[in-house]
């Protein structure tokens, strides 16, 4: 028996979803100071240090989203099959790419307004896992487009 075809970029990226789901709980655990630093908006940074549970619900439901981007890159990568897998890995990679695509108007912030130049490589950082996501779905195409053995 030979395992089927796997992707690495898909893999990666999924790796990285899952990265995000530990920094936002890590976010949450961190309060407002963990909060400003990842330059969350100025309302959220204030609930959070009036211990409201606003915060933690956004942050957790974000954690969530990461958490479901992350099962989809593991299914395009082949571990498993989940419904829509083919399209939900491409919107998930035009997801980030859009927002790493930030990285233009924030380097424009951090020139001409003082925005701190972590705001480049967060955008950076999404542009990247975007990519991972992008060319992942490109080179598994095909593959994604056939049903399962068990589904005919």
């Amino acid at each position: 028996m030979t395992l089927p075809l796997r992707s690495g970029w898909l893999l990666a990226g999924a790796a990285a979803s899952a990265a995000l789901v530990v920094l936002h709980f890590g976010i949450i655990v961190g309060g407002a100071p963990a909060y400003a630093w990842f330059l969350a908006p100025k309302n959220l940074i204030d609930l959070a240090k009036a211990h409201s549970l606003v915060p933690t619900l956004v942050t957790g439901g974000l954690a969530g989203v990461f958490a479901v981007f992350a099962a989809y890159g593991l299914a395009g990568a082949g571990f498993y099959r989940l419904p829509g897998d083919r399209l939900a890995v491409l919107v998930i990679g035009c997801i980030y790419t859009l927002r790493g695509a930030l990285i233009v108007p924030e380097a424009v912030m951090v020139h001409f307004v003082g925005r701190p130049t972590r705001a480049l490589v967060f955008a950076g950082v999404s542009l990247g896992i975007g990519i991972l996501h992008l060319i992942g779905v490109a080179r598994r195409w095909q593959l994604l487009a056939q049903p399962e053995s068990g589904d005919k």
